[in-house]
């Protein structure tokens, strides 16, 4: 099951003992870094984040600990690249682990049981992450948001949980901004780029399909 999941992966990322508790865990590239390769592996498709991401506003999560407490983070911030996928926000989830067998299996297994809108990936540069990304281990989770191929701010979240969520969402909105509210403003925001404008209205499509499905579930 997934908590088993959970606790399996948790006692394999937890190498480090535990920081004590006054300090400060510093986690990721510092600010104005530039954006360097993260080789990943999604659905058998081998990819670099940095690649995909680009210039393009977006946020890089790199799970260390897979957890009832981290799980409502991942959600969240899949719920936020979502509604601001208007602004061309982008966001990747990567599972660090050391085997890549295991690591595949161990996603696979989540996706189905969280069912993200963007599909937790696993990260192929070993249960440390990409080395010049500085990650901290002792971090539940580290949180990275990037603009024009640049590091705008990255935050390790250790005692983390669904409270954390409108935090990240205070960090999205300052770089890809608000949501439009409103029939102009929205119109406004829309993608003019065909393809672009294509797969924003199939995204709220399927957003629409998830409620729907929801609703009745509640009913």
């Amino acid at each position: 099951g997934l908590l088993v999941s959970f606790s399996q992966w948790s006692l394999l990322t937890a190498q480090d003992e535990a920081p004590a508790a006054s300090e400060v865990i510093v986690s990721g590239p510092k600010v104005g870094t530039a954006i360097t390769p993260i080789h990943c592996v999604g659905s058998g498709i081998e990819f670099d984040v940095a690649e995909k991401l680009g210039t393009a506003p977006g946020a890089i999560l790199f799970i260390h600990e897979l957890t009832r407490n981290t799980a409502p983070v991942i959600n969240g911030l899949d719920q936020l690249a979502s509604d601001h996928s208007i602004h061309g926000f982008r966001t990747y989830t990567i599972m660090l682990g050391a085997d890549r067998t295991a690591g595949e299996d161990q996603t696979k297994r989540v996706n189905g049981s969280l069912k993200l809108r963007n599909p937790i990936v696993l990260g192929l540069d070993g249960s440390e992450g990409p080395g010049n990304y500085a990650l901290n281990r002792n971090a539940a989770l580290t949180l990275i948001f990037c603009k024009d191929g640049k590091v705008l701010r990255s935050e390790a979240l250790t005692d983390t949980g669904p409270n954390d969520v409108p935090k990240i969402r205070q960090w999205v909105e300052e770089i890809a901004g608000p949501l439009p509210k409103g029939r102009r403003t929205l119109l406004a925001a829309l993608p003019t780029d065909g393809p672009a404008l294509r797969e924003f209205a199939v995204d709220r499509a399927l957003e629409v399909q998830r409620l729907e499905g929801k609703l009745k579930r509640l009913q």
